[in-house]
């Protein structure tokens, strides 16, 4: 398959990740289906928080917030992926808060996370195509804005998406209350898990040798509809 047939294909495949799950729900083959899709994204978010992982180029490492798979089963029906031949080979989510940013129900803004396309796709455009679409679906539910957490290397990019760094740059109660649930946040980590480079659902806190980093998304740029 050429690039051109590869890109047609792929701007076909931009899906709610949940309607990947063909299998009818409450029976086995729907848990297995709905964690192999909560894996893939997963595990595409996990390349670019760890600051050592040699599967990204060395300016994108470490540029995404991480998320748990409880997190990302939690909100599933809110991540956009790009599926290619069977494999989300790219994503973006959104989620739910209120105008103070505490995150709940009412969608009085939403927050844009885990943008992220793998290397071997990067620079056709599938970024900016999962970032519009869930602009887009931001600005159907009527919220009055966006928002996403970015660290330096994000920001021009960011920019160039309309979005502005927030005014008062003070750190909203959202940002505080999720870096408290982090499992990266070293005021969560058991001892245990500082050497074993595992949290409590067993899963990898940081980079090679369980290796610990402090979290630098300390930006917030907004996107405002009204």
């Amino acid at each position: 398959m050429n690039l051109a047939e590869m890109t047609q294909v792929l701007e076909e495949r931009v899906v709610r990740a949940a309607e990947l799950i063909t299998a009818a729900s409450d029976t086995e083959e729907y848990a297995l289906q709905t964690e192999g899709i909560v894996s893939q994204i997963h595990d595409l978010i996990a390349r670019f928080c760890d600051k050592e992982d040699r599967r990204v180029p060395e300016d994108q490492r470490g540029t995404l917030l991480y998320r748990d798979k409880s997190t990302i089963r939690e909100h599933l029906a809110d991540f956009f992926v790009m599926n290619y031949e069977g494999r989300i080979i790219g994503s973006a989510g959104l989620l739910k808060h209120d105008a103070n940013g505490a995150s709940n129900e009412e969608d009085n803004c939403l927050e844009i996370i885990s943008l992220a396309v793998l290397p071997k796709y990067q620079h056709n455009g599938y970024g900016s195509e999962l970032f519009e679409i869930a602009l887009a679906e931001a600005q159907a539910r009527g919220v009055d804005y966006v928002f996403a957490l970015v660290n330096p290397a994000q920001i021009q990019y960011f920019e160039h998406k309309g979005f502005k760094i927030k005014d008062d740059g003070v750190p909203t109660p959202k940002m505080l209350s999720e870096c408290a649930h982090c499992p990266r946040h070293p005021l969560n980590l058991r001892i245990s898990e500082m050497f074993n480079g595992k949290n409590s659902n067993g899963e990898k806190n940081g980079g090679a040798n369980g290796m610990i980093y402090l979290c630098h998304f300390e930006t917030v740029m907004e996107y405002r509809f009204r």
